[in-house]
């Protein structure tokens, strides 16, 4: 049996679409702090996992007797978020990018560095004429 109508399957959806909408805000201003990025994800898998439990819990007779003006709203929603995720992922591959590209330069720097610092003598370059 059913707990939510109409009504209140809206409001408990636009509402949980709402916080994803925020969180993914949130995940989208803080690409550089992984540990507050991991956070987030995880706040943001919880609301997927109440929107799925909502979804199977409602019956597609209260689901049917939504208003198209509803269903609307809540299709702009998901829009919305699919957007914003399409925009994270674009954000976390340029992060990415940007990070093996600041290794690899890294790696070549210490690459230099070692080779201007090693000695000479040790590597058989160098040979005394004399003896």
């Amino acid at each position: 049996m059913d707990t939510y109508d109409a009504a209140q399957f809206v409001m408990r959806k636009t509402n949980l679409l709402n916080e994803c909408i925020t969180i993914n805000e949130k995940l989208l201003s803080t690409v550089d702090d992984l540990d507050l990025l991991n956070d987030l994800i995880d706040q943001r898998g919880m609301l997927v996992h109440d929107l799925d439990t909502l979804n199977v819990s409602v019956s597609s007779h209260i689901k049917s007797l939504c208003t198209q003006e509803q269903k609307d709203q809540m299709d702009r929603l998901v829009t919305l978020i699919i957007d914003q995720d399409q925009e994270l992922i674009s954000a976390l591959n340029d992060k990415r990018t940007a990070l093996l590209n600041a290794i690899k330069e890294n790696v070549k720097t210490k690459n230099v560095i070692k080779y201007a610092e090693a000695d000479v003598s040790a590597s058989g370059s160098y040979m005394d004429i004399k003896k």
